[in-house]
């Protein structure tokens, strides 16, 4: 079966199982129709049951089961997904994420001086640029994407080249 990414749960919210999340605009009438989304759990994408969801820019949602704060933090920074057939959008529609710098998730980062940084988890829209959510084995880190930063990208080698300015890492 075909899963769709379509947001992704950030952190608990609140005691009794709530958690955030984001969901690209572009699912939000797919998501109005269905009663779970799904999340990968030891490599299988396994049905969360919808109890409660609000919000919008911040997603407020509440799964069947989940009744605790302890509970809701063993899905923090997981990504949601809706099967394919509950989604209406064309592949082009799907496909185009509006960001320049998508397709850099899952490369490796490597800075000109100090070597590889980690893995290019995500990357988000901000208001001011593209964002990169880098995980370096110890913690995740944000880099911004910034054309005149970018020295090469190699997709082969799913590598990206970037010449940082002296102490963005160490923040």
């Amino acid at each position: 079966m075909e899963y769709i990414e379509i947001g992704k749960i950030k952190k608990p919210h609140g005691l009794n199982g709530e958690l955030k999340g984001t969901i690209d605009e572009r699912f939000w009438g797919d998501v109005a129709k269905v009663d779970a989304f799904f999340v990968e759990q030891r490599g299988e994408k396994a049905p969360f049951f919808i109890e409660d969801l609000r919000g919008t820019e911040t997603l407020i949602l509440k799964f069947e089961d989940i009744d605790t704060k302890e509970d809701a933090s063993l899905l923090t920074n997981k990504r949601l997904y809706l099967r394919r057939q509950d989604i209406s959008l064309s592949e082009e529609e799907i496909n185009d994420t509006g960001l320049e710098y998508s397709f850099l998730e899952g490369y490796t980062l490597k800075e000109e001086e100090a070597g590889r940084v980690g893995t290019i988890q995500y990357v988000d829209e901000y208001p001011q640029q593209e964002m990169a959510t880098v995980d370096t084995g110890t913690k995740e880190i944000l880099i911004p994407l910034r054309a005149a930063w970018i020295i090469d990208v190699d997709k082969n080698e799913k590598l990206v080249t970037m010449s940082l300015p002296e102490g963005l890492l160490d923040i």
